[in-house]
């Protein structure tokens, strides 16, 4: 599996080759045009966001995640002038989107005959007994954000207020688990050992929904809900990821 390191550093690729060309363009030989403001290319758009589920199972045992989830989003985002106002913009882009669950449960399939979730993927609460220090689900999508913008001020982009909603549609590149605790080998010693389990079964290829920003110059308030689940239908929990945060862009 490519791991998320490669993932950024593709992006940042794309993101010197998109800036080279929107920075400037050949009219005639030795005839270099400044970009217009309307077709700004918005370079990094970088955000930290604090990640969790709705509707988390509570039966038959309540499954709590900690509070600490986070994710770290980045995309290439391009403002395409609507109209003859430099205030309204559409603006696509390309990126990538990390969640991290730590939570007080294994995801696992379930195998009990006499439960409603017999064959499916299912969440259940790791016994006291296993000494462990962390498990959490990861999951990395290549995302296509669309936004419809509006600037206050659209000629000085560092001193605007700026908001923006839209719709993120995001394809599942990677589903895991991590593990790490504390288990007694065969000598009765201690040791540290750590899990991974990649290519989770019944996580959904796709996932869709509302994004919102607001905020001023460089800095934004950014909010996001899956209307989709995490896991297909019938073959998992039914829960949907959303996460809250802060986005720096460039422009």
């Amino acid at each position: 599996m490519i791991s998320m390191q490669k993932y950024l550093f593709l992006l940042l690729f794309l993101i010197g080759t998109a800036e080279l060309v929107a920075q400037t363009h050949v009219d005639a030989p030795n005839t270099v045009t400044a970009r217009e403001p309307s077709k700004a290319l918005d370079r990094l758009v970088f955000e930290w966001n604090w990640v969790d589920w709705m509707n988390k199972p509570t039966s038959p045992d309540t499954i709590s995640t900690k509070w600490y989830n986070r994710g770290i989003n980045a995309y290439v985002m391009w403002d395409l002038k609507l109209g003859e106002s430099e205030r309204f913009t559409f603006s696509p882009g390309v990126g990538f989107s990390n969640h991290n669950i730590y939570m007080d449960s294994w995801l696992g399939v379930d195998t009990d005959t006499s439960s409603t979730t017999f064959g499916q993927t299912a969440l259940f609460n790791i016994p006291d007994t296993v000494n462990y220090s962390k498990y959490k689900m990861a999951t990395t999508y290549f995302e296509v954000p669309l936004e419809l913008r509006w600037r206050s001020r659209p000629d000085k982009f560092h001193r605007s207020w700026k908001i923006a909603a839209g719709m993120r549609i995001g394809y599942l590149l990677q589903g895991m688990t991590k593990f790490k605790g504390v288990e007694t080998d065969p000598l009765g010693l201690a040791v540290t050992v750590k899990r991974k389990e990649l290519n989770l079964r019944n996580i959904g290829s796709w996932r869709f929904g509302p994004s919102f920003r607001i905020g001023y110059g460089n800095f934004n308030l950014v909010a996001y809900y899956s209307l989709n689940t995490i896991f297909n239908k019938n073959q998992g929990p039914n829960v949907n990821a959303f996460s809250i945060g802060v986005s720096f862009n460039s422009h």
